[in-house]
């Protein structure tokens, strides 16, 4: 998943966060699961093909289940936010694997 998508997936869950009363309950519950998906599916992908360290990856499942709980209590902006930094910190240690690997490839390490 590139930054650009990452940038989508957060302009459409924020601009869903914009509108006022029970429809912003609703569009706020919405991108709780949203963003949950789609952090499972990366946690996933993760495992799947050793992406990401096996301590970092049980921490933010640690992290996404504290989420889950607070979006079914209390659905805020702070909790989508936290998705967005979870996720983003999945990524960003993603692109440093792959920048390493590639720089390595590179210098025939």
């Amino acid at each position: 998943m590139g930054r650009s998508s990452v940038f989508a997936i957060c302009a459409c869950i924020l601009w869903g966060g914009l509108a006022e009363g029970a429809q912003l309950t609703t569009r706020q519950a919405r991108a709780c699961v949203a963003w949950d998906r789609e952090l499972a599916r990366m946690l996933e992908r993760s495992e799947l093909f050793g992406l990401n360290t096996a301590e970092l990856r049980d921490g933010i499942r640690v992290e996404a289940f504290k989420l889950r709980e607070r979006c079914a209590r209390d659905i805020s902006m702070a909790s989508l936010n936290r998705y967005v930094m979870l996720t983003k910190l999945l990524y960003d240690d993603e692109a440093d694997e792959v920048e390493s690997f590639s720089k390595n490839q590179v210098h025939g390490d």
